[in-house]
């Protein structure tokens, strides 16, 4: 885990998956899991990292033809998908950080590229505690989505009805090409903490200027706890 010295955060948002949760391994898992039971060969993890955050649709067509398969493959993927059960871990030390973090009067939001509906069946079936977030945006809120720097447009103006501006704010996603490109983008940029949980590894987080990492989604909370402190 390293940390930079920041200005005051008083604003603390996350993404969803990879960040908050460890979705990513479960979710490359569970797509060798549909290769194999529609007759396809499974594919690595790291053919699969650089595919994360494409439209499940999209990822769906692109890795089912990259092990030879054919549009009936692409059809029975998507239809197999959905009758797997999503099993993953959650931490509930993080929920507990957000308490405290709550208690402190700082604001605790969540920015997810996850439909409102996946988000809440997810939650719900993973006892994932959505009432710890002062605020959840997903992209029914909003046309513009990540890397676009305007999707925090909705999230500043709830913000700042609360007397918090763009640079005390701080997001923690798990994504170069969509998590940090949207801080970048962002008008005025705001900080950002990459997460190492399976998408982006920490020397690809470095190579691309990220100096806050947090190793683990398990190392959250100590995160947490020591910037809220400075």
């Amino acid at each position: 885990m390293t940390t930079q010295k920041t200005s005051f955060v008083k604003h603390f948002s996350f993404d969803f998956d990879g960040t908050t949760i460890n979705t990513t391994i479960a979710g490359f898992n569970k797509v060798n899991t549909v290769l194999k039971l529609i007759g396809l060969s499974p594919v690595s993890h790291d053919y699969l990292r650089p595919l994360w955050g494409e439209k499940f649709d999209v990822l769906a067509n692109i890795v089912c033809r990259y092990v030879g398969g054919t549009a009936e493959h692409v059809q029975a993927f998507l239809e197999t998908e959905k009758e797997i059960p999503f099993t993953c871990e959650i931490n509930e030390e993080f929920f507990l950080t957000l308490d405290e973090l709550r208690r402190r009067d700082c604001l605790v939001s969540l920015l997810t590229s996850r439909d409102i509906d996946s988000l809440l069946k997810l939650s719900k079936n993973l006892g994932f505690d959505l009432d710890v977030f002062n605020y959840i945006q997903t992209p029914e809120d909003t046309k513009y989505h990540k890397p676009d720097g305007r999707v925090f447009e909705p999230l500043f103006e709830w913000a700042a009805t609360k007397n918090c501006q763009p640079e005390n704010t701080i997001y923690f996603g798990d994504t170069v090409k969509y998590d940090l490109a949207a801080t970048l983008n962002s008008k005025p940029p705001i900080k950002f903490v990459g997460v190492v949980s399976g998408v982006n590894t920490a020397p690809e987080f470095y190579l691309n200027g990220v100096k806050d990492i947090v190793y683990s989604i398990d190392d959250l909370p100590e995160y947490l706890r020591s910037i809220s402190n400075e």
